[in-house]
């Protein structure tokens, strides 16, 4: 799989943004609370199906809107594909690939899907222990 472009219309703290992403290795950097960990949970998100950080989806809709929107163009076996999640307050998460509802991406049943590691996974390294 590769990811060409993601739109975020609303997701966390991004909004009214676009990426399109080079071949081989993407580098992000920044300051804290700009939204490099946001970015990286989109695509998580839409890939997997499921996000590492939070069991609530409702978390990702920003504090001041009722909706969160984003999509990615990807390409699966060479195969070009247009992928939209949409998550509104009170309603299940919905996932449109190439205009057409779907439960997941193409792929998946091939073992298509994202490996993360995010800052909290740090905590093993850094913090102290908890239980």
């Amino acid at each position: 799989m590769r990811i060409n472009k993601i739109n975020i219309t609303r997701f966390r703290n991004l909004s009214d943004f676009s990426l399109e992403l080079s071949e081989g290795v993407n580098l992000f950097y920044g300051e804290n609370g700009h939204g490099k960990t946001n970015l990286l949970e989109s695509v998580v998100l839409i890939v997997n199906g499921r996000t590492p950080r939070t069991n609530r989806i409702p978390e990702i809709i920003p504090h001041d809107g009722t909706f969160a929107k984003w999509d990615i163009e990807l390409v699966v076996e060479d195969v070009h594909h247009n992928a939209t999640c949409i998550i509104e307050t009170g309603h299940q998460k919905r996932l449109e690939v190439n205009g057409q509802a779907k439960k997941k991406l193409p792929g998946h049943d091939r073992g298509v899907f994202a490996l993360t590691f995010l800052p909290e996974d740090f905590r093993i390294l850094t913090g102290e222990p908890f239980y």
